[in-house]
């Protein structure tokens, strides 16, 4: 849960044996992801049909570093975290995959392990795509070979930008962009604004930007006080992505 601002175990479903419900829910997410516009409904059944589904538990961890994964993974509910730890045991979260969002796409093709740890931030669900059935739909569906490259180009070139901005922009800026890789991740739009469907500790968030949980405090204050972002019900929301558009762009 994000915390108040201040002034200072499982088993897979098999494939054509989801329960009704699971079924229902991956229809849902499969019909409204925005790469899922572009493929042909033969893939969208296919991707369905051939799909195993997984529960998690909160913390539960999908992927370790070395594991060999030979699938995509959609996240049907809840939301995972991606991360690193270091050989002292420090960890560093990299990002967030939300609702709509699959994941494992370089280790898919070059089918060598994964190079970060995936692990649920709250109970979630994630549908396991077979490598057979992935290649099947690039085979046949232009424009699900399409969707593929544009996830690529863009997860490549979010990371080129993450490679510098840790070390190179202020805080302020950092604490921006951050937000706005919320809003791609987790975001929902609704009329009040964009929220963030997971509530997220500032311990958490402060990780990923690289500062400390009160430094965070105080820009999210700012923020808040601006009338870019609110809180509600713990969860952050977005009122203004305009704002923090512009705000990473003004030292670059």
């Amino acid at each position: 849960m994000l915390d108040r601002l201040t002034e200072s175990g499982t088993g897979n479903r098999g494939p054509g044996l989801l329960l009704s419900r699971e079924n229902r829910i991956a229809e849902s997410v499969l019909h409204k992801a925005s790469w899922a516009h572009q493929c042909s409904p033969k893939t969208i059944q296919t991707l369905l049909g051939a799909g195993h589904i997984t529960p998690l538990e909160k913390g539960k961890v999908l992927f370790n570093r070395t594991d060999r994964v030979g699938q995509l993974v959609l996240v049907l509910k809840g939301g995972l975290a991606v991360s690193m730890t270091t050989r002292e045991g420090r960890e560093h979260l990299l990002g967030f995959i939300g609702i709509g969002h699959y994941f494992g796409v370089v280790p898919f093709f070059d089918e060598r392990t994964v190079d970060y740890e995936v692990s649920a931030l709250t109970a979630s669900l994630v549908m396991h795509l077979s490598r057979a059935s992935v290649l099947r739909c690039i085979s046949e569906d232009p424009g699900f070979r399409l969707a593929i490259i544009e996830t690529l180009c863009y997860r490549l070139r979010r990371s080129y930008v993450s490679l510098t901005v840790t070390s190179v922009l202020p805080v302020a800026q950092r604490c921006a962009r951050a937000l706005l890789y919320l809003v791609d991740d987790l975001g929902a739009a609704l009329p009040d604004g964009i929220h963030i469907s997971l509530k997220l500790s500032q311990g958490t968030l402060a990780n990923t930007i690289g500062c400390s949980r009160p430094v965070l405090n105080h820009q999210l204050m700012e923020l808040r006080s601006a009338g870019v972002i609110d809180i509600h019900e713990g969860h952050l929301v977005v009122l203004d992505k305009q704002a923090l558009e512009n705000l990473v762009t003004e030292e670059l």
